[in-house]
C-alpha cells in the first residue's frame, strides 16, 4: 500500500508545532479587532529611584560627618598628647630639682654656712 498523495505534506516536521486542522469557513467564528490592553503607569519606579537616591545621599552625608568627627577627635588627641609630653618634661625637671635639694652633701653644706652648725666629733646611736 502506498500512502495517499497528500499524506507526505501532513507529516510533522521536527522543531515545528503541529498546525491545527482547518475548519470550513462556515463553522469559524467571525474575525474581530483586538484592542491592546491599557498600559499601566509605572508610578512605583520613580519612587523607588527617588528613595534609593535619597538613601545613597544620606549614607554619603553620614560618612562625611563621621570622617569630620574622627578628624576633629584626632586633632584633640594630638593636642592632648603634646600637652601630656610637656607636662612630663616639667615633672621630670621637678623630680631632678627635688633630688638635688635632698642630697646630703648639700644639706650639710647649707647647715654649716647658713645656720653656723658644726659637725659633731662623735656620733652615738
Amino acid at each position: 500500500m502506498t500512502p495517499p498523495v497528500g499524506a507526505a505534506a501532513r507529516r510533522p516536521v521536527p522543531g515545528r508545532a503541529a498546525t491545527p486542522a482547518r475548519l470550513p469557513a462556515s463553522s469559524r467564528p467571525p474575525l474581530r479587532v483586538v484592542t491592546p490592553a491599557p498600559r499601566r503607569r509605572r508610578g512605583r519606579r520613580p519612587v523607588a529611584v527617588l528613595v534609593s537616591v535619597a538613601m545613597l545621599a544620606a549614607s554619603m552625608i553620614t560618612i562625611v560627618v563621621g570622617h569630620a568627627l574622627l578628624a576633629q577627635g584626632q586633632v584633640r588627641l594630638t593636642a592632648a598628647q603634646a600637652a601630656l609630653a610637656a607636662e612630663q618634661v616639667h615633672h621630670r625637671q621637678q623630680q631632678l630639682a627635688t633630688a638635688r635639694l635632698e642630697m646630703p652633701s648639700r644639706i650639710v653644706q647649707q647647715a654649716e654656712q647658713q645656720l653656723h652648725m658644726v659637725r659633731p666629733t662623735q656620733v652615738t646611736q
